[in-house]
């Protein structure tokens, strides 16, 4: 494992002296996290924490890469392991708070998150280099509602401070900066945080870069009101479900009954008889549900097929293709593509507009100025008759890098074109 690191070479000498030094392994940990390779880091972070089991910011650097991984029982142990040491240990208190929140443990979460906001609402993200550097503020959320700004953020081009709406004080001026990206990506649990948002937006003059009112347009909702007239593009049908109504029937069947603010698959259910909607029930729809129209779009080969187009400043660029034999596709979760569908793959990627056709392109590129955005991701089916079944359209897509052992070579350079083009949209708004 440690051989694929970022480290120093220089022979197995050197490798093992690394195994015993904890700056190291936090780096080899900073570097593998980013490239999806959290296990790895997990494993690099313990050993740090076992060679210096008193520092409290490898406990803490263990739970941010658990939390990215969604193991959020094993974060809140690792940030209570860091208090324990450092008991104001502000990044582990609002590290513990975001643990608590996604385990419903919501009083306890307030505690912290008061606790790790005490001093400030602010996190600064050096940045690195001569410079110079771009002012850049970034809107959050304590909730998991942002759009994961890693890939994004380029510290030789950026120097950024972090705002966490809910707990900012507003007697206190903005930070310096010079441009202004909202991350808050979710519409449907998002409301509060995006409100907060609109009201520190009124304080500054700067560009901004998705705007909440913008991002309010991309609930599944509200995805009919906003695109559903574009030419070429299917919106299927979409009704908002609250706790109760969850748990009847709401639109013929089969349909898609999924939590509200949930992704990638997570509590999201095909419903074809009522004795699915009984197996559903026992999910939590904490903030209530959407049922949805089932469009069964699976191939005569016996696939089904999710394609994804991010459209950042107006322009499109395809990141994958991505085929499986569920229902249910997503690109963390697809098996490992044959020769046969990684030419396909490529062969999007590389030609949009080939594969696509003109009228399709054409429902794409009329879908920026629908929403507003600057920067969005869609995922979409190939429909009848040049259509796209629209699944999905919103702002939290990332460009995380995929890990290089497990996505084809076309896709690597695509979501690395998107990135740049990310990077290029922040740097240069004005």
């Amino acid at each position: 494992m440690m051989q694929n690191a970022s480290l120093p070479t220089g022979g197995e000498d050197l490798r093992m002296a690394a195994l015993e030094d904890p700056a190291l392994l936090r780096q080899f940990a900073a570097g593998v996290a980013g490239q999806g390779y959290r296990r790895a880091a997990c494993t690099a972070l313990r050993r740090a924490a076992w060679l210096q089991p008193r520092d409290s910011d490898i406990q803490v650097q263990l739970g941010q890469v658990l939390l990215a991984d969604r193991n959020f029982s094993e974060a809140r142990d690792a940030f209570r392991a860091a208090l324990a040491l450092a008991p104001q240990h502000a990044g582990a208190w609002r590290g513990l708070g975001t643990a608590l929140l996604a385990l419903d443990e919501v009083a306890a979460a307030e505690a912290a998150f008061r606790h790790g906001f005490a001093t400030g609402a602010t996190e600064h993200l050096p940045p690195a280099g001569a410079g110079p550097h771009i002012g850049l503020l970034v809107l959050v959320s304590v909730r998991d509602i942002n759009l994961v700004t890693a890939p994004l953020l380029d510290p030789a081009r950026f120097a950024v401070t972090a705002l966490y709406v809910e707990y900012a004080d507003r007697a206190l001026a903005l930070p310096p900066h010079q441009r202004v990206l909202n991350a808050i990506a979710d519409a449907d649990s998002g409301a509060a945080a995006l409100a907060r948002a609109e009201q520190w937006l009124t304080r500054t003059s700067a560009p901004v870069i998705n705007r909440p009112e913008a991002v309010r347009r991309c609930g599944r909702a509200a995805l009919a009101e906003t695109c559903g007239d574009v030419p070429g593009l299917v919106v299927p049908r979409t009704l908002k479900l609250s706790l109760a109504q969850a748990g009847h029937a709401a639109l013929p069947f089969p349909y898609i009954l999924r939590a509200a603010g949930c992704h990638a698959g997570r509590a999201c259910h095909l419903i074809r008889s009522a004795a699915d909607l009984r197996v559903a029930r026992g999910a939590a729809w904490r903030d209530g549900a959407f049922a949805i129209a089932f469009h069964d779009t699976k191939s005569p080969d016996g696939y089904y097929r999710k394609y994804r187009v991010m459209l950042i400043d107006g322009d499109l660029y395809p990141v994958h293709l991505v085929h499986g034999q569920d229902w249910k596709v997503h690109g963390f979760s697809a098996p490992t593509p044959d020769a046969r569908q990684m030419a396909e793959e490529a062969a999007f990627l590389t030609d949009m507009h080939a594969i696509l056709g003109p009228a399709r392109i054409q429902a794409l590129k009329a879908l920026p100025a629908r929403f507003g955005l600057d920067y969005l991701g869609v995922d979409f089916a190939l429909g009848p008759r040049n259509t796209l079944i629209l699944f999905e359209a919103n702002p939290a897509m990332t460009l995380l890098p995929p890990r290089a052992c497990d996505a084809p070579p076309a896709r690597l350079a695509a979501i690395g074109a998107a990135r740049e083009a990310a990077r290029r949209l922040l740097a240069r708004r004005s």
